[in-house]
């Protein structure tokens, strides 16, 4: 049974409104980046430009996903469309990969390739402007998508934060060949040093999804707070398993309970369907719980 309809719709706007806040940043950065980088002369800014590039996309995917995850079941999705939202996570994941390679690979080719001039001051100006407004935005994204508990939402958070820990890396670069103009290719391993950051990011933000894909259990917290309402609800005398399945910001819950065998079977459902309501009302997240009931022989709980 799907609850969440009314909350949806007070959870899009914030969402979304952080999104294109985030994408209304990124195109202000991305031309200055390409601007202050081939004006100043650093191989690093260019590449951090790209970053935010993929930052813009990771944006786009971002909407998409928050608008397909939404969508509540149908003939083709029983357990509605929680899963497209964590599929955009791992697209963001690849996105992010890929651009590491490329950055790296071209920097790389330039260190014996060019002699580097020193980047001008523009340089660390737009390094440290990026720098700043990439932290905040970081914050703020990621404090939306935990209050929303939506995940793709904080893995783009962690993508704002890697383009700022790669705008940081410019900036000490380009610091660096400014106080001594011989160190001009610390530029390139700057760049270098971005892809890394870049690529490390990816990986982890694909393993995250990765991990909802295949059904991995959640944080064991959630399956005491899961157990401590199960034992809280009258009629349950045993917890013989509780499984919980992510499917994007919603997770679809399934107990086992045992109830005094001589109870009739309406008084068992009743049991049931009062631990539903409970669990829901604690997990707000949870749009599936399933009770099963049998009778009650010795307390054993698996999670």
């Amino acid at each position: 049974m799907w609850t969440m309809d009314n909350q949806t719709h007070q959870f899009g706007d914030p969402t979304r409104k952080v999104t294109l806040l985030g994408m209304f940043l990124n195109i202000t950065l991305i031309v200055g980046k390409l601007w202050g980088g081939i004006a100043g002369h650093s191989t690093a800014l260019v590449a951090d430009a790209v970053h935010s590039i993929s930052d813009l996309f990771s944006d786009i995917l971002v909407l998409w996903g928050l608008k397909i995850g939404e969508k509540g079941p149908d003939t083709d999705h029983h357990f509605g469309h929680g899963k497209m939202e964590t599929i955009a996570t791992m697209g963001m994941g690849v996105l992010i990969i890929a651009t590491g390679i490329g950055i790296g690979v071209e920097a790389a080719s330039k260190i014996r390739g060019e002699s580097q001039v020193s980047p001008d001051l523009i340089v660390l100006a737009i390094a440290l402007v990026s720098l700043l407004s990439k932290e905040a935005i970081f914050h703020y994204t990621k404090i939306t998508g935990e209050r929303f508990k939506r995940p793709v939402l904080i893995s783009n958070a962690w993508h704002h934060r890697s383009d700022a820990l790669s705008s940081l890396t410019v900036l000490v670069g380009a610091a660096g060949a400014r106080i001594k103009p011989d160190w001009g290719f610390l530029d390139f391993y700057a760049a270098i040093l971005v892809s890394l950051l870049i690529i490390k990011s990816g990986v982890s933000i694909f393993i995250e999804a990765t991990k909802d894909i295949v059904d991995t259990a959640p944080d064991p917290e959630l399956c005491r707070k899961i157990e401590d309402v199960a034992k809280s609800t009258p009629g349950v005398v045993e917890i013989h398993d509780i499984k919980i399945r992510r499917s994007g910001r919603f997770i679809l819950v399934y107990l086992e309970i045992g109830v005094a065998p001589e109870m009739s079977v309406r008084e068992a459902a009743g049991i049931a369907e009062n631990l539903e309501k409970n669990v829901r009302r604690e997990l707000e997240e949870a749009i599936e719980v399933s009770v099963s009931i049998r009778p009650a022989r010795s307390y054993n709980i698996e999670c």
